[in-house]
């Protein structure tokens, strides 16, 4: 009897291991998140004429996230980036990859935009593993979102990002490519997302990104 259930038991196990690879399967982040946790995303094309161009499909994901308004990008980056790191300090929440800006411009040269800075919160916060902190009295400028999961058009590039002219010769060249493919931005051409990857200490291989989402089938 033992010995007759015993290979039914060994196959069931075989099959639940291969039930759960199937449902886990392993995201591997990217060189350039250098080594933190990234959001989880899969490569739906690639063009071999603009090697730095990914059309990516973004699983959901969390992120911790204030809003901040001004005429000046920099200072908008800067001033997101100071309430965020805060938050994570003060809860003990490890700094992950990217920092994602999403940008609403204003109606005019001074008029305000509109910036939403997130960070990404890491695996075990992902999949629920670890609660994220809520931000309460402390933080009161930070809230929690979860974001559903979303196509995006990036482009890939290096330098120091301090300033919109930093990368509105990237935008363009993205809105190019995506006219050329007969894509258009879901929110515009003047609504993108910009996703940097380094600390403001890093000098060399920086990695940044230029995004729009899109509506994209294969």
């Amino acid at each position: 009897m033992h010995s007759a259930t015993l290979p039914a038991l060994l196959l069931l196990a075989t099959a639940c291991i291969c039930a759960a690879t199937a449902q886990h399967n392993p995201f591997t982040p990217p060189k350039f998140c250098h080594g933190l946790d990234c959001p989880v995303y899969t490569v739906l094309a690639t063009d071999p004429k603009y090697p730095n161009f990914e059309i990516r499909q973004y699983d959901a994901a969390m992120w911790s996230r204030t809003n901040v308004t001004d005429i000046d990008f920099g200072k908008a980056l800067t001033e997101g980036f100071d309430v965020l790191f805060r938050y994570i300090d003060s809860e003990k929440v490890p700094m992950e990859a990217p920092v994602l800006v999403k940008v609403v411009p204003g109606q005019g040269p001074t008029c305000k935009s509109f910036f939403q800075e997130s960070f990404y919160f890491g695996y075990d916060y992902q999949n629920g593993n670890k609660q994220a902190p809520q931000p309460g009295s402390k933080n009161p400028n930070v809230f929690i979102a979860r974001d559903p999961a979303v196509v995006r058009a990036v482009l890939q590039f290096g330098g120091r990002v301090s300033k919109f002219d930093d990368i509105v010769g990237q935008l363009q060249d993205l809105l190019n490519i995506l006219h050329e493919k007969n894509l258009t931005p879901v929110e515009g051409p003047n609504v993108y997302s910009f996703m940097g990857y380094d600390s403001p200490f890093t000098i060399f291989d920086r990695h940044n990104e230029v995004a729009f989402d899109i509506t994209y089938s294969p």
